[in-house]
């Protein structure tokens, strides 16, 4: 009749973690094999990135030479600001992203096992009939609900009330 609180880990604990453990390596799998895909598209974007700057280097030549000192300052505050994310930097974030994500789901799934341990029956308990003395048990829950609520419900009423007096200053109103 006793439960089973803690001791070691369950079956569906165990194929849980295993799983997780299958969808981080599948999903590193298909990172890396994404990883050159990725390369690729970061070497296109680089060559849009150059011919980009050229262009904005350009501009802000024939804008020097129409602006004065304090523009120039500033066009090249704005074009020190941008940062470009390294291919290695980018792997190796979004790298720790699924990672991340990956804990997150298996912290999901734990707590989920717990709860779900936690309010199973015990072993061998079977659901029984509801007897007069359970009806008068429910009531009793009820009742205590009830006069809990109807006691707050009085304590702010009279709040309400001695705020309004207070505000009145003895003038009836």
């Amino acid at each position: 009749m006793a439960r089973d609180r803690g001791r070691g880990t369950t079956a569906s604990a165990r194929n849980a973690a295993t799983n997780a453990n299958a969808k981080e390596k599948e999903e590193e799998e298909e990172s890396e094999s994404g990883d050159k895909e990725l390369e690729e598209e970061e070497e296109e974007s680089e060559e849009e990135k150059e011919e980009k700057e050229s262009e904005d280097d350009d501009d802000n030549k024939n804008n020097n030479e129409s602006s004065s000192g304090d523009e120039e300052d500033d066009n090249n505050k704005t074009s020190n600001q941008r940062k470009v994310e390294t291919p290695e930097a980018r792997k190796r974030r979004i790298k720790d992203e699924n990672m991340a994500i990956a804990r997150a789901q298996l912290v999901k799934e734990k707590v989920r096992l717990l709860t779900q341990k936690a309010n199973a029956p015990a072993q061998g308990e079977q659901k029984r009939k509801a007897t007069h003395w359970s009806y008068v048990m429910a009531e009793m829950k009820w009742l205590a609900r009830d006069f809990a609520a109807e006691r707050d419900w009085k304590l702010e009423a009279a709040r309400q009330v001695a705020l309004t007096a207070g505000g009145a200053n003895g003038v009836p109103g």
